[in-house]
């Protein structure tokens, strides 16, 4: 990449778990000077109990950003996306997708984040819907 670019990676962990393939390259593209947002897991499975610490950390993380997105390291920016617990609905699936998109075109607006490559490590049928809505 030999210009700055805007870079969109769509997750499947979140930014502050084991230290993995993911973040190691989001990282680095932005310590090259491409501007990253990192958009943590989107959930493709029901919460459980166990999942408990993981959903109090992602209201935490939405309550210190703007809208979910927060900086957490020059030009890399980490969104963490408040959704609905249920991935297999009609109905959770229409409001998360304009939830999800409300806040991320704003943030992208305000940011003049314009033409960004989209990155995916969560190809499911979900984050492609909602990729290419």
């Amino acid at each position: 990449m030999p210009q700055k670019e805007n870079i969109i990676c769509f997750s499947s962990i979140d930014w502050d778990f084991i230290w993995q393939g993911h973040q190691q390259i989001m990282e680095t593209y932005a310590k090259e000077g491409h501007t990253v947002l990192f958009i943590e897991n989107t959930g493709v499975r029901r919460p459980g109990i166990r999942d408990f610490h993981r959903i109090r950390r992602r209201i935490r993380n939405w309550k210190r950003g703007t809208c979910g997105i927060l900086q957490v390291r020059p030009r890399l920016y980490v969104y963490s996306p408040l959704l609905l617990p249920f991935p297999y609905s009609k109905i959770a699936f229409r409001i998360n997708t304009f939830l999800f998109w409300r806040h991320l075109k704003r943030w992208l607006a305000s940011m003049q984040f314009h033409h960004p490559i989209v990155w995916s490590f969560l190809p499911t049928a979900i984050t492609q819907k909602m990729i290419l809505k």
